[in-house]
């Protein structure tokens, strides 16, 4: 039974990992709560000041109307071996992750490197 349970644990992991389905910028409202994959230009960056930074990538259009923003919270900083908001800016990224909202802000919250690739 275990070992079942097992097996459909990491089938189930695997199909949302590897199971997104790409989009487009401007369908990011239409996918919340779905596992994605975006792609477009980091337009403008934003690193918070205080304890906690918390690094923002914004996609699509500056912020305040940026259409998507990458977030990265301070505690998945030693993730990257690099400067988040230095080495994203200004390039054409994809990024994979969960479509979130937040107040009314459409968000893909980033904790590994790995998750935005450099086009």
């Amino acid at each position: 039974m275990n070992r079942i349970l097992t097996v459909v644990i990491i089938l189930f992991i695997s199909g949302q990992v590897f199971g997104q389905k790409e989009i487009s910028i401007d369908s990011v409202a239409g996918n919340i709560g779905q596992f994605v994959k975006v792609c477009a230009k980091v337009v403008s960056t934003y690193v918070t000041t205080g304890v906690k930074p918390v690094t923002y990538l914004n996609l699509g259009e500056p912020f305040p109307e940026s259409k998507l923003r990458i977030v990265i919270f301070q505690t998945d900083l030693p993730n990257y071996s690099f400067i988040p908001s230095e080495h994203y800016r200004d390039k054409n990224i994809c990024v994979t992750g969960m479509a979130a909202l937040y107040k009314t802000n459409h968000q893909m919250i980033s904790k590994y490197p790995d998750q935005i690739e450099i086009q």
